[in-house]
């Protein structure tokens, strides 16, 4: 506890400064303790003070990691694609037939930022190329692009920053909630110590005061008799 550190640390202590607060000892260098250092070593080594700061900033690093659900989402794909025809009939050009081969590259990507409002935002483009033996084409590639750019928003259900944001809010809560249960944790452990303080003081000098209590009552007895 507390109070058994503070005995501790002024084992050998036989009287306060009054002036200065500090208790001092009988060793060859006094031992000097006043009601800040105490604080302060206190608040340097106690587990439950530390425990609650480690808390504090995993729910600060929660709360800040929750608005990730708002950031750019990259997506790429790359394909392949092999394809092998028979023509029949008159394009068949006999019994055995025609065979078409068909070879296509396609790349993919968007950009897609979901909003606070619910919504997303998107920014999408492909790129597909295709080669075919077929006779029936002037080219045998051919090339297609295509960008397009869109917005959603639902009108109902998960519209608007009311709904789209509610856990973002709800780490924030968490995260100040945290932070006023460590101011409290704080406070108790100054508390403690000032209380621990200052019985230590008052048990330091029990032993004077009775002495000097006994040294009057001798005095009282002489003068009496």
């Amino acid at each position: 506890s507390i109070l058994t550190a503070l005995l501790l640390l002024a084992s050998g202590l036989m009287a306060q400064d009054s002036g200065t607060g500090e208790v001092r000892g009988t060793h060859t260098e006094p031992l000097q303790l006043n009601v800040k250092g105490a604080i302060t070593m206190a608040l340097g080594s106690n587990l439950d003070l530390a425990l609650s700061a480690v808390r504090t900033e995993v729910s600060r690093f929660d709360e800040l990691g929750s608005w990730g659900a708002f950031d750019w989402v990259f997506d790429a794909s790359l394909g392949r694609q092999q394809a092998q025809n028979k023509a029949g009939g008159f394009l068949g050009g006999g019994v055995g037939g025609a065979v078409i081969e068909t070879e296509a590259n396609s790349l993919n990507f968007s950009f897609t930022r979901p909003l606070t409002s619910g919504g997303s935002f998107a920014l999408a483009f492909s790129n597909r190329v295709s080669d075919s033996n077929s006779f029936l084409q002037d080219d045998p590639k051919q090339y297609t692009d295509s960008l397009s750019l869109s917005y959603a928003q639902p009108l109902m259900r998960g519209a608007w920053s009311g709904y789209a944001t509610s856990l973002q809010r709800q780490g924030e809560l968490a995260y100040r909630r945290q932070v006023e249960t460590e101011r409290q944790t704080r406070l108790g452990v100054v508390y403690q110590v000032r209380l621990a303080y200052w019985a230590l003081v008052n048990a330091i000098e029990q032993p004077g005061v009775a002495v000097s209590g006994l040294g009057s009552e001798e005095r009282r007895l002489r003068q009496g008799c």
